[in-house]
């Protein structure tokens, strides 16, 4: 039977990996379902930082073994590049990724509002970006912005990836009348023999935090240090990720320089993502208190991993006090220390987490492949 093809857009793809979540997302999901579907992905030869990717760019070449990929060197590709890239595909499905994007987005919706030829689907994943968390920052500009898309995509035949009933909620908010929205979980990177973290055999004290992901307001870096501040116990807080908001990031680094000596911060800065798992078994507990998280590839991997894990309530990781496997907490500096010290008691009695349990009990729960036959159909 022949396989129907998938074009992808979105801003950033492998190698890039600064960007965050929606890059191994995507990644996740061509690898489980290159099988069923062949898929073309367009993307920028740039990472976050515009840093530029070892690729070679502006042609189609193979993305081995999974598809054909598109790096284009474009700063600002016009609309008919974009045709361009599409007619020859001549695609199934067109999956847009994120929102805030004239190539990858605006011009794309575009090409199907006016295109005469296409009659395939087409598909558009937020990527956590109408949540209300995501909406505060930079408020006016993104409700300019989304009046714009609003206009272009009303009365148009669309299918909405939602990770979550809650991003579900948000499309709907959006737009009252969106069409089809189908629920599919992003795709983990599943690793079933993953050797696990001995919390046993490191000292309690200090502590060893870590936290790998972007820095933004999004992830609440800040309370996490507001929190360490009120410890009156040793801690080592290591922070890898790439710095997407500078001026936050200057308010941490003030934060950093009045913590007490007992309390040790260090910004480690990008990880790749192949030394996620070996740099996870250097620490004791994993922070990441999200405002929102449309998936949260690191709190899985540091799950995985055996790691106790401390995040918010608003990420789809819950109920990790019930499986002893972290803590939920409201995302300020009295949740998130009173989690630290719960977390910190349970490593000094040597408590065995179930965190890897816990990751298998959810991906037992989940049959991906029907998920994404939906959305794609």
């Amino acid at each position: 039977m022949k396989k129907r093809k998938v074009l992808i857009f979105y801003d950033y793809f492998t190698p890039a990996f600064k960007a965050g979540g929606p890059i191994q997302s995507l990644s996740n999901l061509i690898n489980f379902l290159s099988d069923h579907y062949d898929f073309f992905i367009y993307t920028s030869n740039k990472d976050l930082d515009d840093t530029l990717l070892e690729v070679k760019h502006d042609r189609w070449q193979s993305h081995s073994p999974t598809g054909m990929i598109y790096y284009s060197s474009q700063k600002r590709p016009s609309f008919f590049s974009i045709i361009d890239v599409i007619r020859p595909i001549r695609p199934d499905i067109i999956y847009i990724n994120g929102l805030y994007s004239l190539a990858n987005v605006i011009w794309p919706l575009y090409f199907v509002k006016t295109s005469v030829g296409f009659e395939g689907i087409v598909v558009i994943a937020p990527r956590g970006m109408l949540s209300l968390s995501a909406l505060a920052i930079k408020k006016w500009k993104k409700k300019t912005y989304l009046t714009i898309l609003k206009f272009l995509i009303r009365k148009s035949k669309l299918n909405w990836h939602a990770t979550s009933k809650e991003e579900r909620n948000s499309i709907i908010e959006f737009l009252p009348d969106p069409g089809k929205i189908v629920i599919a979980q992003n795709i983990p990177n599943i690793k079933p023999n993953v050797a696990k973290v001995h919390l046993e055999e490191m000292s309690p004290l200090p502590l060893r935090l870590v936290t790998i992901a972007v820095i933004s307001p999004m992830k609440n870096i800040y309370e996490v240090l507001e929190a360490l501040s009120q410890l009156d116990f040793q801690v080592s807080y290591d922070i890898y990720g790439p710095i997407k908001d500078q001026g936050y990031w200057r308010e941490c680094q003030r934060l950093i320089a009045r913590l007490p000596s007992h309390i040790e911060v260090n910004y480690r800065h990008e990880l790749e993502p192949h030394k996620v798992e070996e740099t996870l078994h250097k620490y004791q507990i994993y922070v990441q208190p999200s405002q929102s998280e449309n998936f949260g590839h690191s709190i899985f991997e540091a799950l995985q991993a055996g790691l106790p894990v401390i995040t918010s309530y608003r990420t789809p990781w819950v109920l990790l006090e019930e499986s002893q496997s972290g803590r939920n907490i409201e995302p300020n500096k009295e949740g998130i220390s009173k989690g630290l010290c719960e977390l910190r008691q349970e490593i000094e009695q040597r408590k065995e987490f179930r965190s890897k349990e816990y990751v298998k009990k959810y991906l037992l729960s989940k049959d991906y492949l029907k998920m994404y036959r939906e959305l794609f159909n």
